[in-house]
């Protein structure tokens, strides 16, 4: 949003500059690590073997170009293995206010990623956006299904916990 609506939203207003500015300078949090700063190793180690499948988010993947930074940073903690998620580039059905005006293809999309989700053995599914986690945690919650979707950076700050 900062990034991309920003300085449209600001066209022509006294805010315009700074709000360029400040989508110059904004980034995910594992672009940042991967592309900003070169990082894609934290040598963290999770306490017990881990199977992992990503997720990955609509705006993150299509608008950002986001797709392999988060999958490095966890391929290379140890006890972490990363599957693939049949649909792992497909929406979960949240898109914000889309889960509200169009609660049943909403629905349905979600009902697609809950039953790939249980079918993978994968015990966590991985995100870096928090509307698809709460969206999908809801659904594998309601499924009574024991998996659930976690933050990337509470998988990594988990497994940099792990490596002290």
């Amino acid at each position: 949003m900062v990034r991309h609506e920003y300085p449209k939203l600001f066209a022509g207003q006294p805010e315009e500059a700074e709000a360029r500015r400040l989508a110059e300078m904004t980034w995910e949090f594992t672009e940042f690590l991967v592309d900003g700063l070169g990082i894609t190793d934290l040598h963290g180690r999770l306490p017990q073997p881990q199977r992992f499948a990503m997720h990955h988010a609509c705006h993150g993947l299509r608008i950002l170009g986001l797709r392999e930074q988060a999958c490095t940073l966890l391929e290379n903690v140890e006890n972490a293995t990363v599957q693939e998620l049949p649909s792992a580039e497909f929406c979960c059905g949240f898109g914000g206010l889309f889960s509200v005006k169009m609660a049943d293809v909403s629905g349905a999309m979600l009902a697609k990623k809950i039953e790939d989700i249980n079918q993978n053995q994968a015990e966590t599914i991985v995100t870096g956006d928090i509307s698809c986690l709460m969206h999908m945690n809801g659904g594998l919650e309601r499924n009574r299904s024991p998996k659930r979707v976690r933050h990337v950076a509470d998988v990594l700050a988990e497994a940099l916990e792990g490596s002290q």
